[in-house]
């Protein structure tokens, strides 16, 4: 009997999508797809369609930017507007990766995302999640701009605006976990100041049976959690924990001024 695929919500997103950058036990981080199906649900695309794109097929038109395509599996031609704030969000992707405008953006295949998805779903607790994103997202009534869910895009606005420089994910401090060997990034460390920055759910801070599966899951995360912590410690480093009702009052911005003044003062 053909299983029915549910629709998903704005927490499991940002579960599954955060989950991907960070990786978990018997999975590595993989920000390339994490990043592809952040655009899935952005432009409201195919998966399929996603892995062929390349920057250079998103136009200039005026004061916007946008994309002509032949859907593969319908075969029929779309032009799709691409909001300002993605192609950025895309060129950035592009300049860190090595990528021309002539080069695919997501060098993976189709099989390989819905088996990575597959994975982090069965970590999460999560049943008969498919790829299409953008329609469980539509349908649900939820807003689809996967870029303003990620409490890490609100903190990179924020530095920007303020002229703080900063490195993110895989070009920070390399913290390694000893379980695994695999690299446990850091969300931002503001480059100069020994400042670490880590963006939390309320998964690192309380037992969700959806996210951890069980007790053991959740002692594992706290596990890490206060392995990094201790790491970045260890290495002279400042820790900034922001969790995201902070992003939503906006207490987030006291934090990280107060920690760049003490880094000034050299406290």
């Amino acid at each position: 009997m053909n299983k029915t695929t549910v629709e998903l919500s704005k927490r499991q997103y940002k579960e599954i999508i955060k989950t991907m950058r960070e990786g978990g036990t018997g999975f590595r981080p993989n920000v390339r797809i994490a990043t592809a199906l952040v655009i899935e649900a952005n432009l409201g695309l195919r998966i399929e369609d996603i892995l062929s794109l390349k920057l250079g097929d998103i136009i200039a038109d005026g004061n916007r930017y946008r994309f002509n395509i032949v859907e593969k599996k319908t075969g029929k031609k779309r032009v799709f507007t691409v909001p300002k704030t993605i192609y950025k969000y895309l060129q950035r992707y592009a300049d860190k990766n090595g990528k021309t405008q002539d080069d695919i953006l997501f060098d993976v295949c189709e099989r390989q995302v819905q088996q990575l998805l597959k994975t982090i779903c069965d970590y999460l607790g999560y049943e008969n999640i498919g790829t299409r994103y953008y329609d469980y997202l539509e349908k649900s009534g939820h807003d689809c701009d996967g870029i303003k869910l990620s409490g890490e895009i609100i903190v990179e606005t924020f530095l920007k605006k303020n002229s703080i420089r900063f490195k993110t994910q895989r070009d920070t401090l390399q913290c390694i976990n000893p379980d695994t060997g695999y690299v446990m990034p850091y969300d931002f460390e503001i480059i100069g100041k020994r400042i670490l920055i880590e963006v939390q759910g309320e998964q690192h801070r309380s037992f969700i049976p959806r996210f951890h599966v069980t007790e053991e899951g959740f002692e594992y995360q706290k596990k890490k959690d206060e392995y990094k912590k201790s790491f970045a410690e260890g290495k002279g480093y400042k820790l900034i924990e922001i969790w995201y009702d902070e992003l939503e009052n906006e207490a987030y911005k006291n934090k990280i001024i107060d920690a760049l003044q003490i880094g000034k003062l050299g406290a």
